[in-house]
């Protein structure tokens, strides 16, 4: 055959791609079409029970987390009642009998018509001889008989009790109160409308509350366990408002085996249940039920006058009764669930709520919601059998693209008596990879052309990966330069946070320990800003460790304290786990360990939208002298490629840009606290799984102890006002100027010891009328307070021509830069004191003020 015309070559062509692609086109239709078919039928049921056991997790999910948050007020009234019966019965052998008879005559004074009430004072409010302010208590004792010397010495140490515990729980309860069987009732309720006046005068002398339900609830009888447990939905003890929607809990107290009485809180609900009730699931409703299928809560029944033909309503709509006996079957252990109705007609999901015995439950309608996923279900049949149609089309038009048209390419540019290479023609670059004899050919003719190609693209390969070494260095750079302030700002947060709390609670050990924290939170941030600048030590070993007794529990509690807020913020269970072989005392450098677990609790919170962070902690020992401490921190955040592990520990580098850009950080924190590690002859080691989180692993060794962890000393107000350097401040007249309640309680009490005198105000304006008022020895000042601030207050007393003019004022500020001191001593003030105050701190600017100042009132 003339291999030179331009005929014979374009024919075998046609006929070679004809033949081919007609008969893998039919295979390939049928195949498709079958296979395709079922997989679509499978897939079909797999989605719809895919979809059908989301929504159930789902709906598992959320009722989880809607039931913690129901059972959060009942928590917190359970334990305030196990704390006032451990008092309550601390306070029984605390008086003598002679104490016990004046305070029972003075508390509860006998009436005229023969019972015992409390005095008006204890409601309206009064001084007690330490200075303390007592109010919103009401009693009223009327028992058969006379009172024993025991139920005395029990009524007045319940008064004590109540009087604190109430105060405590202001705001939070609507009362707490402790009540006998034998018709005695000792009750706190500061912001009661009636003010407690039907037990204080309008009572009667023949009323008795023992037969009341919430009385009965606490007999042996109905509570043989002893529990806490709340009542049914109930109005108010002796209130008529029936509009009221409240609950009542209460703890049982038993003396000696023989039940006395109990204390109790009832907690409004209107709120309470307007939360519970809000948020349903789609096509759902939430409600609340009892042990006893009782309706207790339902969103049609929050604002409207709740009426027995209401509530029936609502349980035959639901079949409520069918429902409860459906949870009573579940196991009691058993404390969330998701059930199928008997009838089939919902979905129920359930959590328990242990205080007061209730099931807060989802309804969602279950037509509804398959009718939802069926058409979930149509829409992916649909897409499928387009998919078939489509694959079908697409199979055709593949086999003409493959075939026909590049053997009609392949003849038409080859036919010509000199043909272009064939990289300059798109349609012959499928056929250089094809096995049969148009690859072949297609080959042959491309050989060079592929030859320079490869030498071509291994010179760009080189550069672009030169050009990514390039461009990665300078973006780690640019990432550590923008974020570096904002990392440094890690521990500070801290710091607020801890500082927040500390405001927003009373005063006992847990606020002495967040005062403690918020200590340590700033030598941690201090810690971390040296080692930035001090990388070149490490590096260089140079590095030095300060080793001392600690309390490894006590350290882990710390940390636990100070990453809570965080994990909270986020919904994350945050625990806690230590060994019990771990010894009592341990000798290591705490604040180089609390630097690396700050940066790996600080990254698993960061990283991690849900489930958990798990702090645990392991003793190896080695020997009677030495062992390996290994702590581990596991997450389910988002969790790092396995790629990506070799340079995590690397400095100014993270695992991902985009990480960096959505989470922030400079990639430094890893890279130090390795080198710490090792320092402390251990190491860092991280395992992950993208997806499903990540174990970061702190090991290093540490010294059994058996001296006791050193306490800080820092001298109390106290021992400060014994110094005979501050005995020119005894006695003095202080006026008080600052804004912030809590602020002037810290004040008065470290004031205390010194015998003060102190005048409290609250603005600038108060305090120029307050000096005109009466005279002063020395005025406390805060810098910035509404309406009129510290600085302008001190410029118009020292520019006034008043007597007082020149008292020396010793300036309260949160700023303690230079630039801040100088503001103040221009504005006329003698001296400042930085917040958070510290006792020797404001003494010793208060002694430096009246050093600088002499001054004698007139």
């Amino acid at each position: 055959m003339d291999q030179g015309t331009g005929i014979t070559r374009p024919s075998v062509s046609r006929r070679t791609g004809g033949s081919i692609a007609w008969t893998l086109l039919s295979v390939i239709l049928v195949t498709s079409l079958l296979v395709s078919g079922s997989g679509i039928l499978v897939a079909a049921l797999a989605f719809w029970t895919d979809l059908e056991n989301q929504q159930l997790i789902q709906l598992e999910n959320y009722v989880d987390e809607r039931g913690r948050r129901n059972a959060a007020i009942f928590d917190t009234v359970e334990r305030a009642q196990a704390t006032a019966i451990e008092r309550f019965e601390r306070r029984l052998g605390a008086l003598s009998d002679d104490e016990i008879e004046q305070r029972f005559n003075a508390l509860f004074p006998l009436r005229p018509d023969g019972t015992r009430r409390s005095r008006d004072d204890m409601f309206d409010g009064y001084l007690d001889e330490q200075g303390n302010h007592h109010s919103g208590v009401g009693a009223y004792l009327n028992p058969p008989g006379d009172w024993t010397p025991l139920e005395r010495r029990q009524l007045v140490s319940a008064y004590e009790v109540v009087d604190s515990t109430g105060q405590a729980l202001n705001g939070l309860v609507d009362n707490f109160y402790y009540f006998t069987f034998r018709n005695q009732l000792v009750i706190s309720a500061a912001d009661r409308d009636d003010q407690l006046r039907f037990y204080r005068h309008d009572a009667t002398a023949d009323f008795d509350f023992t037969g009341a339900t919430f009385v009965e609830l606490m007999r042996p009888a109905i509570n043989p366990g002893r529990q806490f447990v709340c009542g049914e939905l109930t109005q108010l003890i002796y209130v008529r408002d029936e509009e009221s929607l409240t609950t009542g809990c209460y703890t049982p107290y038993d003396l000696d085996g023989s039940p006395v009485g109990a204390f109790g809180t009832t907690i409004q609900l209107h709120a309470y249940f307007e939360a519970a009730m809000a948020g349903p699931p789609a096509h759902g409703v939430n409600i609340l039920l009892d042990q006893a299928g009782h309706l207790i809560a339902h969103p049609d029944l929050i604002q409207d006058r709740v009426t027995d033909g209401r509530i029936d309503a609502i349980s035959a709509t639901y079949d409520l009764p069918a429902i409860t006996e459906l949870l009573l079957a579940e196991p009691a252990t058993r404390t969330l669930g998701t059930l199928i109705s008997r009838d089939g007609r919902w979905v129920v999901a359930y959590s328990r709520l242990q205080g007061p015995g209730w099931f807060s439950v989802s309804l969602v309608d279950r037509n509804i919601q398959r009718r939802s996923i069926a058409g979930k279900l149509s829409i992916a049949l649909g897409l499928g059998i387009l998919g078939v149609a489509l694959q079908a089309v697409l199979a055709y038009f593949i086999l003409y693209r493959r075939f026909v048209r590049p053997l009609e390419a392949l003849t038409g540019h080859f036919g010509v008596a000199r043909p272009r290479a064939a990289a300059t023609n798109p349609a012959l670059q499928p056929l250089l990879g094809s096995r049969h004899e148009i690859g072949m050919l297609a080959r042959t003719l491309e050989e060079q052309r592929a030859t320079n190609k490869d030498a071509f693209d291994l010179l760009e390969a080189r550069v672009a990966e030169r050009t990514r070494e390039l461009e990665a260095a300078n973006q780690a750079k640019s990432t550590f330069l923008a974020n570096i302030s904002h990392e440094i700002r890690t521990p500070l947060n801290g710091i607020l946070g801890l500082a927040q709390v500390l405001r927003t609670t009373s005063r006992s050990k847990q606020r002495q320990d967040q005062a403690r924290m918020i200590e340590e939170s700033g030598e941690t941030l201090t810690q971390l800003l040296n080692d930035v600048l001090d990388m070149s030590k490490i590096e260089a070993g140079k590095m030095e460790l300060s080793p001392q007794v600690v309390d490894p529990a006590r350290l882990f509690g710390d940390m636990h304290i100070l990453f809570q807020a965080s994990a909270e913020a986020k919904s994350l269970d945050f625990s806690v786990e230590i060994d019990p072989s771990l010894p009592e005392r341990l000798e290591f450098d705490p604040l180089r360990v609390r630097q690396c677990l700050s940066n790996l609790l600080s990254n698993a919170i960061k990283f991690t939208s849900k489930g958990s962070v798990q702090l645990s902690a392991r003793w190896h020992r080695e020997t009677d002298q030495a062992g390996l401490l290994e702590i581990k921190v596991c997450d389910t955040g988002i969790g790092i490629p396995p790629e990506k592990l070799d340079t995590l520990f690397s400095p100014f580098t993270q695992s991902d840009a985009a990480i960096a850009g959505e989470f922030g950080g400079t990639g430094l924190g890893l890279s130090i606290a390795r080198d710490l590690a090792r320092l402390m002859g251990g190491d860092i080691t991280a395992e992950a799984t993208p997806g499903q989180g990540s174990t970061f692993t702190l090991t290093f060794t540490a010294k059994p102890a058996q001296t006791r962890p050193a306490a800080p000393e820092e001298r109390t107000p106290t021992q400060l006002a014994d110094d005979p350097g501050y005995a020119g401040l005894l006695g003095l007249r202080v006026l008080l100027v600052e804004d912030n309640d809590i602020n002037r309680q810290v004040v008065q009490a470290f004031m205390g010891p010194l015998k003060v005198h102190v005048t409290e105000a609250e603005n600038g304006l108060e305090a120029l009328a307050a000096l005109e008022a009466a005279p002063f020895d020395i005025v406390l000042m805060d810098v910035r307070m509404p309406i009129l601030d510290g600085l302008e207050a001190t410029r118009r007393l020292r520019d006034s021509d008043a007597p007082w003019r020149d008292i020396p004022v010793t300036a309260l500020t949160a700023n303690a830069s230079h630039q801040d001191a100088d503001i103040c001593l221009a504005a006329g003030m003698d001296s400042f004191a930085s917040k958070p105050l510290k006792p020797a701190s404001l003494f010793n600017a208060m002694r430096r003020a009246r050093e600088l100042r002499p001054y004698r009132p007139a």
